[in-house]
C-alpha cells in the first residue's frame, strides 16, 4: 500500500534524522552532566545532546547556548508528543532576573538542531526572543513546543519583540513541526518576529493564542518569510492579530490563516506578497499602497472546521474544506508527516495547514483520471491500458465501477482494498463503431468512503480512411495510400480533432514536405536552411535591401524569415499527437 510504504519510509528516515553519525558521541543529560550546557560545552560538532524526560531549570538549563557548534541538542524521541510535553526547559524568567530559553549567535547552520522541547517561562525586559533568540545564525528548530515566554518592554522607545522565536538580522532558521503558544510581545511578534533580514521558513506549525501590538502570530520587517502548511489562529494584536508584514518579501502557501482576534493580515512598505492554495479570512484584511501582492491558485475563504478552536484543538473536521485543498503539485518528500506524525498526503493532494485529515474510514485513491485511445474505423483495437485502485482511509474497502459504454471493456468491476493496490484493464473495441469522438464516464463507489465517488474519463477517437473514392481525389488517395503502406499512421493526419480529412499530402518517400492542418515536416526545412546558410558564402552579397520580402541571388536566401515559420509550424505541432511517426523516422 502506497501510504503504508510511506509511514515506513517516514519511520526509517526520521530515526535516522535523530540517530547520531558512526563516530559522534551522545552525552545524556542528566545521567553523565548536570546541565544541558555544561554537555553542549563538551561537545564537538556531530554530538548529539540527549535530554532525559524531566523538568530542567537553574543556571545551565536556560540561556543556552550553542556557541556554533554544529551538533544536537533533543529529547529522547521528538517524534513523541509525550516525550515532547514531558521534557521541559522552564526558563522561570522575571522583570527582575530575565531568561531566554536558548540563544543562537555565533553562525550556527541547519546542522545545529534543536528538536523535541517543551520551552516554557523565559521572559526578556527590553529585549528580544524569549524563547529562542536567533540572530547571525540559522539553526534548524524542529518538533518543540514554545508556550508562556513573554518578551516584555515598559519604557519607549526600547522595543522587546519575538516572544516566542526572534529571527534577527542575517538568520535564516527552518522551524518546523512546532507548537509556538500562548507567547507575548510588548511590541512585535508574538509568536515569530522575522527582522532586518531575517529569513525564516517555517513548516507544518501551529501558531495560536499569541500576542503582540502588531503581528500577534508572525511579524516579519524588512524580512523574507516562507509559511507553508501553517495554522494561525487565536492570536490577538492591536494591528493585524494574524500576520503583520512589512517590507521584504512574504510568501503563504498550504496554510490557514483564520480567526485571529483582530484583521488577520496587513501588509505595508515596500512588499512583494505570495498567497496560494490557503484558506484566509479577509474580513477586515489591510492592504497598504505600495505592497504588490499576488493572490494565486487555490485560495479559499471558508470556516475551516477545527474540532474545538476554542480549546486549541486545531485538528480537521471530516467535512472541512481544508481537505483535500492543497496545492495539487506540492512536491511531497517521503518523510514528510504532518504535526502528528501522520503522513503528509493521505488523499489525492495535500491538506490545507498543519494537520493532515486522518480518515477513519475508507478513502478512494485512483492512480489516474484520464484516459485516451486512438483507433483507425474498420482497423485493429488499440492496446489496453490501465491504473489502480487503493484504499488511503482505515479497514477493508469494497469498491465497484459503474459505466455504460458498449465499447468499452472493464476488468475487473470490483473488489477490495485493505491497503494493497487493485489493477484495472481498460480495453476497447471499435469494431462496431463509425469515425467520431466517443467518450465514457467511469464511477468508482465503495460504502462509507469519505470521498465522494471518484469519476475515471475515457475519451476514443476513431478515424477513417482520409480520402474518399471520387474520381477527382483518385491521385492523392493513391499517393496517401503510399504512404500508409510505408508505415505511417493515418490517424495522426485525419483523426478528429487533429485534421479533417481532405488536408493530408502523401510525403510518400519521407523526404518532401507533407501536410496536415498546420503541420509541416519542419526537419526538412531544417536541413534545406542547413545547406543555404552554407551556400551564402559563395552568393551574391546584393539582395533583399529591406529585408522584407524573400530575395534570391543563385542560392542566397535570407533565412532568418524561413527559420521564423519553422519555429511558427513547430508551436502549431502541439495541435497534434506526439506519436505521429514517420517512415523516415524524423
Amino acid at each position: 500500500m502506497r501510504v503504508k510504504v510511506r509511514v515506513l519510509l517516514v519511520c526509517v528516515l526520521t530515526n535516522l534524522i535523530w540517530a547520531s553519525a558512526a563516530f559522534a558521541t551522545i552525552r545524556l543529560v542528566p545521567a553523565e552532566y548536570s546541565t544541558i550546557q555544561a554537555a553542549i560545552d563538551d561537545c564537538n560538532d556531530g554530538d548529539t545532546v540527549v535530554v532525559a524526560a524531566g523538568t530542567y531549570t537553574g543556571n545551565g538549563n536556560r540561556d543556552i547556548d550553542f556557541k556554533g557548534k554544529a551538533i544536537t541538542v533533543r529529547s529522547i524521541d521528538p517524534n513523541d508528543p509525550n516525550v515532547v510535553a514531558a521534557t521541559i526547559i522552564d526558563c522561570n524568567g522575571t522583570d527582575e532576573e530575565p531568561h531566554r530559553g536558548f540563544r543562537f549567535h555565533s553562525g550556527e547552520t541547519g546542522s545545529s538542531l534543536l528538536a523535541g522541547l517543551t520551552i516554557i517561562g523565559a521572559y526578556i525586559s527590553y529585549g528580544d526572543g524569549a524563547g529562542v533568540y536567533c540572530t547571525g545564525s540559522s539553526p534548524t528548530i524542529s518538533h518543540c513546543i514554545i508556550g508562556g515566554n513573554t518578551a516584555a518592554t515598559y519604557d519607549a522607545p526600547v522595543y522587546s519583540s519575538g516572544g516566542g522565536i526572534y529571527c534577527g538580522q542575517d538568520s535564516s532558521p527552518t522551524i518546523s513541526y512546532c507548537h509556538i503558544t500562548d507567547n507575548s510581545a510588548e511590541s512585535w511578534g508574538g509568536g515569530v518576529c522575522g527582522t532586518y533580514g531575517g529569513s525564516p521558513t517555517i513548516s507544518n506549525c501551529i501558531i495560536a493564542a499569541n500576542s503582540a501590538w502588531r503581528g500577534g502570530g508572525i511579524y516579519s520587517y524588512e524580512s523574507y518569510a516562507t509559511v507553508n502548511h501553517c495554522t494561525i489562529s487565536n492570536n490577538e494584536a492591536v494591528s493585524a492579530s494574524g500576520i503583520y508584514a512589512k517590507d521584504g518579501n512574504l510568501e503563504i502557501t498550504n496554510s490557514i490563516v483564520w480567526a485571529n482576534t483582530s484583521a488577520n493580515l496587513h501588509f505595508a512598505g515596500d512588499l512583494s506578497v505570495m498567497v496560494s492554495h490557503s484558506n484566509v479570512q479577509r474580513e477586515g484584511m489591510q492592504i497598504e499602497s505600495d505592497v504588490t501582492l499576488n493572490w494565486g491558485d487555490g485560495n479559499i475563504g471558508l470556516d475551516p472546521l477545527f474540532i474545538d478552536q476554542a480549546l486549541g484543538n486545531f485538528h480537521l473536521l471530516a467535512n472541512s474544506p481544508c481537505i483535500e485543498s492543497g496545492d495539487p503539485n506540492y512536491i511531497l518528500e517521503l518523510s514528510q508527516t504532518d504535526m502528528d506524525g501522520e503522513p503528509r498526503l493521505m488523499g489525492h493532494r495535500v491538506d490545507m495547514g498543519a494537520d493532515e485529515f486522518a480518515f477513519r474510514g475508507p478513502f478512494i485513491v485512483v492512480s489516474a483520471k484520464d484516459f485516451e485511445f486512438s483507433a483507425d474505423e474498420g482497423g485493429p483495437n488499440p492496446k489496453a491500458q490501465t491504473f489502480s485502485i487503493c484504499n488511503a482511509g482505515i479497514g477493508t474497502m469494497t469498491w465497484e465501477i459503474a459505466e455504460d459504454c458498449s465499447w468499452l471493456q472493464v476488468t475487473p468491476t470490483a473488489g477490495e482494498s485493505w491497503g494493497q493496490v487493485c489493477q484495472v484493464s481498460l480495453g476497447v473495441d471499435v469494431s462496431a463503431l463509425e469515425r467520431g469522438v466517443y467518450g465514457c464516464d467511469l464511477m468508482i463507489s465503495a460504502p462509507f468512503a469519505l470521498n465522494d465517488p471518484p469519476t475515471v474519463h475515457i475519451e476514443l477517437f476513431v478515424g477513417r480512411y482520409c480520402f474518399p473514392a471520387a474520381p477527382e481525389y483518385a491521385e492523392q488517395d493513391a499517393e496517401f495510400q503510399k504512404y500508409v503502406d510505408a508505415g505511417a499512421d493515418p490517424i495522426c493526419w485525419c483523426a478528429p480533432p487533429y485534421g479533417s480529412g481532405y488536408q493530408c499530402l502523401g510525403d510518400v518517400d519521407g523526404k518532401v514536405q507533407g501536410f496536415a492542418k498546420y503541420r509541416i515536416f519542419v526537419k526538412d526545412l531544417e536541413s534545406i536552411i542547413s545547406n543555404w546558410k552554407k551556400k551564402i558564402d559563395t552568393a551574391d552579397p546584393c539582395a533583399d535591401i529591406d529585408h522584407k520580402a524573400q530575395g534570391y541571388q543563385r542560392y542566397r536566401v535570407f533565412t532568418n524569415d524561413i527559420a521564423i515559420l519553422v519555429k511558427y509550424w513547430k508551436g502549431m505541432d502541439k495541435w497534434l499527437p506526439a506519436d505521429c511517426p514517420r517512415p523516415d523516422g524524423q
